[in-house]
């Protein structure tokens, strides 16, 4: 049996904020309002704070490994000298609305039934040094966790690891009937998934 991934993983917690978001993964206002929404490997979850200050009527919760282990991601960051401590970032998303919705895990293995979310979006976190059963996985989870017509949208569309390959697994599962493509991410662009209803 093969073992379950580490909790973290060797590199610097992201801190994207809502710009960075909506412009990688072509999020407007629109397509975020009313939704429930799961930030994949939110980091220092500063798009969900910027969110809320934005006004944007939107639930969100963040889902990052960094949560688990707070101290050993800390220690990390202070190795490899990362400029802002990873604490201070942690504590100034550490507000109500954020903080209650902060979840500690991995895409690997998501806490939630099934048919939870509206969006899911993984910006800079699809398990790209992950192996190909990793990815696989995370795909899987993810359509099992959005409703019927949600949307899976990620960016960059690639993955680091040699052993990988993403367009096979979302091929697989197009033409299992799991989603369609609505986007298919080339350069700067998301990928777009849309979960498709069970077929009997």
């Amino acid at each position: 049996m093969e073992k379950p991934p580490r909790q973290w993983v060797e590199i610097p917690t992201t801190n994207w904020g809502l710009k960075d978001y909506m412009r990688d993964l072509q999020l407007t206002p629109e397509v975020l309002s009313g939704k429930t929404i799961l930030d994949v490997g939110s980091g220092t979850r500063r798009f969900t704070k910027e969110l809320q200050e934005a006004g944007i009527d939107a639930q969100v919760v963040s889902l990052d490994p960094v949560f688990a282990s707070p101290e050993e991601k800390q220690r990390f960051h202070e190795r490899i000298r990362v400029e802002e401590p990873l604490e201070k970032l942690l504590q100034e998303t550490n507000t109500p609305g954020v903080r209650e919705k902060t979840v500690a895990g991995i895409a690997e293995m998501l806490p939630f039934e099934d048919e939870t979310f509206d969006l899911i979006i993984a910006h800079y976190s699809l398990p790209l040094y992950g192996t190909h059963q990793q990815v696989s996985q995370f795909f899987k989870e993810a359509l099992r966790v959005l409703k019927v017509g949600g949307e899976l949208r990620y960016a960059p569309a690639l993955a680091f690891s040699r052993d990988t390959n993403i367009e096979e697994i979302i091929q697989k599962m197009v033409t299992e009937k799991r989603c369609r493509i609505l986007q298919n991410g080339i350069g700067n662009q998301p990928t777009i998934l849309q979960k498709l209803p069970e077929t009997s």
